[in-house]
């Protein structure tokens, strides 16, 4: 999601590049990883980092600091 910010990543090909062998796309491990992504990158909920696209996937927002 680093490389390609501001661009949505589906939760097909998060679990393409975490696991080696075919997984249960219907699991919810993918949700567990960005829930506790979010909580590492943001942890009071301030800045939003990352958006769920409902359907579609998810999108690392880029930090403005101005």
């Amino acid at each position: 999601m680093m490389l390609h910010l501001d661009e949505v990543t589906s939760k097909a090909i998060l679990t393409e590049h975490i696991y080696d062998q075919d997984f249960d796309l219907d699991s919810n491990v993918i949700e567990v990883f960005v829930r506790r992504l979010r909580k590492k990158l943001d942890p009071t909920s301030e800045y939003g980092f990352i958006e769920t696209l409902r359907g579609h996937g998810y999108k690392l927002k880029r930090f403005n600091n101005e």
